[in-house]
C-alpha cells in the first residue's frame, strides 16, 4: 500500500489501511521504544501510545517525506516525552530520598513505584498537589505561577511544603 492511500485510509478511519499501519510498523516502532526508553518496561504502553498519536494526527502529514519517516519522528517525541516524564520522577524521588536519610535504611536503596508516587501526590491539598503534578511534568516554578496564575512564591512554597508532606508519607510507610 503506498503512502498517499494509506494515510487517507488512516484518516477515513478504514480499517483496512489502520490494520496494514499497525501490522506493517508496529516492530520497528516496539524496537525504537524498547531500545530508547529509559524504562524498557513501558514500551507496549508507548507502542500503542504512538499508534493512537498518529492516528490522531496523521492528517498533518504533508506527503512532503516517506510515512515511515514521520512515524519515525512521532516515535522519537513520544519517547522523549516518556523518558522526561521518568527523568522527573526519579530526580524527584532521588531529590526526597537525599532529603532524608530516615528513608534509607540498612544501606538499601528504596524503589518507589511511579504508581505509588503519584497515589501519595493525590493525598496532597489541591494546590500542592498541582504544583507537584507541574513539576514532575517538567514545569519550571515560572511556568506554574503563570498557568496557575499565582506568584512565584507561593509555588515554591506550595513545591517545598509538598515535598515534606511526601517525605512524611513516605517514612511513615517504611
Amino acid at each position: 500500500m503506498d503512502d498517499f492511500t494509506l494515510v487517507t485510509g488512516c484518516i477515513n478511519n478504514d480499517n483496512s489501511a489502520i490494520g496494514y499501519l499497525y501490522n506493517t510498523h508496529r516492530s520497528y516502532v516496539h524496537t525504537l521504544c524498547k531500545y530508547r526508553l529509559i524504562e524498557t518496561h513501558l514500551s507496549d504502553e508507548c507502542t500503542n501510545d504512538i499508534f493512537l498519536k498518529v492516528l490522531k494526527t496523521c492528517h498533518t502529514f504533508r506527503f512532503e517525506g516517506s510515512f515511515r519517516s514521520w512515524i519515525r519522528m512521532v516515535t522519537i517525541n513520544t519517547i522523549k516525552d516518556y523518558n522526561r516524564k521518568v527523568k522527573r520522577l526519579i530526580i524527584y524521588v532521588d531529590d526526597l530520598i537525599d532529603a532524608s536519610a530516615d528513608i534509607i535504611k540498612d544501606n538499601m536503596y528504596i524503589d518507589y513505584d511511579d504508581k505509588i508516587i503519584y497515589t501519595l501526590i493525590d493525598l496532597l491539598p489541591k494546590k500542592q498537589k498541582n504544583v507537584m503534578y507541574f513539576h514532575i511534568s517538567g514545569y519550571s516554578h515560572k511556568e506554574i505561577s503563570e498557568k496557575m496564575n499565582i506568584h512565584i512564591g507561593t509555588v515554591k512554597s506550595q513545591f517545598s511544603r509538598a515535598k515534606k508532606k511526601l517525605l512524611m508519607y513516605i517514612s511513615k510507610n517504611e
